[in-house]
This record gives structure tokens, C-alpha cells and sequence, in this order.
């Protein structure tokens, strides 16, 4: 009983641990975002991407010397590699775009649909098991998400897409994260994810290059430097707990598009963003309330002599 209740313990601890990461992520993550919309006034959305991801490489390289170099990219699985890059860059592109055609918080709160995509997508993908309770959360969620979609002021419908785009992209990039956590370290993630997404960005900028002004560098660079410790993060949320777990707390950016928004453009919230946002936010709270009461159940309950079949090192809470 000791020992059950040890290891309890040291998944409960990596499960927070992981919903660290995805906060302090998704704070670095809200502050881009400012930066985004507010040079997106200036310069096209996939300059933006490339210089974001450029910059971000130094702090990535450092971050991967730290562990094992670059000899764990030598056994890469590369197809799943270039998978994820592909649709990260879809995924950053389709949010900035989202940013420059409609305010910050509403396109922030379209973006919550990543995390009901994810845990719908997780049952097929990942081998999660998800309930009539976790299953009734992303239906309402999706709900929500629709409420807060629907357009204000002299805002149409291309930013919702482009925001739903957006938030299919991540979801499917971060199923990808959580099957090659089992093999590769998420410095080694983390590296190919923002070359990839630099040297594609690079590509599509070529016709529609702004020669940017070097105030504007500089916020780029931070953005980029502070960026790649975000994804590096998120590599680390998903390793260390499930996604079913971790992505409610995507969340915590409306506060600070919210804040942000406000103070820089005078975007007031409306009334269908908060009646959206909050059925949204809801399903999400209810989706990690299901999680962690499932998880505390298993660790009382006995072991069986045959325990169920799982898919090897998809769903784990060692990190590994």
C-alpha cells in the first residue's frame, strides 16, 4: 500500500508539474500574441511567423546542448517531425491572422476550441478514454466556442476561421508532441518544431517581404527568444501529463488578451464573447475535475491481475 500510494504521489506531482509548464507557457504565449497583433498592422502575418521562430532558435540550440545535443536527432522519427512543424506552422500562421482581423480577446477565445479538439481527437488518436462527463464538456464547449465566433462590430466571419483554423492545427500538433514524447526529448521537439516552421515561413514571405524598421527587430527578437522557452514548455506539459490535463489551462491567456486588448486598443468585451468564453472555460474546469477524479479513484483501487491493454509510452506520467 505504500508503495501504491508513493506512486500516486509522483503522478499527481509530474501532473502538476505539467500544468506548470502549460501556464508559465501559455503567459509567454499571451505576450506574443500582443506583440503579433500589434505588428500585424505593419507587416505580413508570415514575416511575423519567420522572425518569430528565427529568434526563437538560439534560446531552442541552448536548451538542447543542455540535454543531449543534437545526437538524439541522428534516430529522429523525422516523418513525424516535419508532420508537426507543418502544422505549426499552420496553426501560428491561422492565430496571427486570426489577431489582425478581429480583437485580441475574441480571437484568444476562439482559440480555446484547440483543447475540446484535442481531448475529442485523443479517444481516436491517443487511446485516451473519455466519458459521458468529458464528452458532454467538449459538446458544450463547442457550443460556447460557436457563441463566441459569431462576429462583432465591423468584424466578420475570416477571423473566426482563421482562429478555428488555427486551433484544429494546434490540436492536431499537439497529439503529435504527446506520441513522439514516448521516443524523442522536448528539446529535440522543440528544435525541429521552430526550424521547420522558420524555413516554411521563410519560403512564403519571399513575395511579400516588408524591410522591417529596427525598433520592430527588436520586439521581434524578444519575442522570439521568450518564444522558444514557451514551446519548450508546452513540450514539457504534454510529456509530463496527460492531454486531457493540461489543456484546460490554455485558458489562463484571456485574462491577459483581455487586459491587454483593453489597454492597448480600447477593445471592450461584449456580451456573447463573456457568455461564450464562460460555457467555454466551464467545460474545460469540468473536463480536469473528471480527469483528476479518475485518476484519484485508480490510485485506491487494487491492482488487477490482468491490467487493461494500452498503447506503450503514449499515456505515462513519467515524462519520459
Amino acid at each position: 500500500m505504500a508503495g501504491q500510494g508513493s506512486t500516486g504521489e509522483r503522478a499527481g506531482d509530474r501532473i502538476l508539474l505539467g500544468i506548470g509548464f502549460m501556464v508559465g507557457a501559455n503567459l509567454i504565449f499571451g505576450l506574443i500574441n500582443v506583440m503579433a497583433k500589434w505588428l500585424g498592422e505593419t507587416y505580413p502575418v508570415v514575416e511575423i511567423v519567420f522572425f518569430r521562430n528565427l529568434f526563437a532558435l538560439p534560446t531552442i540550440v541552448w536548451l538542447l546542448m543542455r540535454q543531449d545535443g543534437f545526437r538524439p536527432l541522428r534516430h529522429a522519427h523525422w516523418g513525424s517531425h516535419v508532420v508537426r512543424g507543418v502544422l505549426g506552422f499552420g496553426h501560428i500562421t491561422l492565430l496571427f491572422l486570426s489577431f489582425t482581423l478581429m480583437p485580441l480577446a475574441d480571437a484568444t477565445a476562439i482559440s480555446f476550441a484547440a483543447p475540446l479538439i484535442l481531448t475529442a481527437l485523443s479517444v481516436p488518436l491517443l487511446s485516451e478514454k473519455v466519458g459521458v462527463w468529458r464528452w458532454s464538456a467538449v459538446i458544450a464547449g463547442f457550443i460556447g466556442v460557436l457563441i463566441t465566433a459569431s462576429p462583432s462590430g465591423d468584424f466578420g466571419y475570416g477571423g473566426a476561421l482563421a482562429g478555428l483554423g488555427s486551433a484544429t492545427c494546434f490540436a492536431l500538433a499537439m497529439i503529435t508532441v504527446r506520441r513522439m514524447s514516448a521516443t524523442e526529448s522536448s528539446a529535440a521537439i522543440a528544435f525541429t518544431y521552430t526550424a521547420i516552421m522558420t524555413l516554411l515561413a521563410g519560403l512564403a514571405m519571399i513575395p511579400v517581404w516588408v524591410v522591417p524598421a529596427w525598433s520592430h527587430l527588436a520586439v521581434l527578437l524578444v519575442a522570439g527568444l521568450v518564444g522558444g522557452i514557451g514551446q519548450y514548455f508546452i513540450a514539457q506539459a504534454y510529456a509530463l501529463a496527460p492531454a486531457s490535463a493540461t489543456a484546460p489551462f490554455t485558458y489562463t491567456t484571456l485574462i491577459w488578451a483581455l487586459l491587454f486588448g483593453f489597454l492597448i486598443w480600447s477593445e471592450e468585451p461584449t456580451l456573447h464573447l463573456a457568455i461564450g468564453c464562460t460555457i467555454v472555460i466551464a467545460s474545460g474546469l469540468v473536463i480536469l475535475w473528471r480527469e483528476h477524479r479518475l485518476r484519484n479513484l485508480a490510485t485506491v483501487r487494487p491492482k488487477a491481475a490482468t491490467p487493461p491493454r494500452r498503447p506503450p509510452n503514449i499515456d505515462r506520467d513519467d515524462g519520459g
